[in-house]
């Protein structure tokens, strides 16, 4: 089954490319679903003094799910 790094903490959709926030207290996959959970103000404020960004994970001992949103174990 594949793997993925992180899981959206609005939609549940697993992905290796996303929005980091508050270095990794939450996880969203679009700017949708971060909009989903604080206003554009809001956002805009955490990106702009770096505390939201967009990233990849490409190490696969990074990645925590799989594919169908359950957590890899160790």
């Amino acid at each position: 089954m594949k793997k993925f790094a992180r899981k959206c903490e609005e939609c549940g959709e697993v992905f290796n490319e996303g929005f980091c926030i508050e270095g990794g207290e939450t996880y969203y996959c679009s700017k949708e679903c971060i909009l989903n959970n604080m206003s554009k103000k809001e956002w805009k404020e955490m990106y702009d003094n770096g505390n939201s960004y967009w990233t990849s994970w490409e190490d696969e001992e990074e990645y925590e799910y799989y594919e169908d949103g359950t957590e890899v174990e160790e």
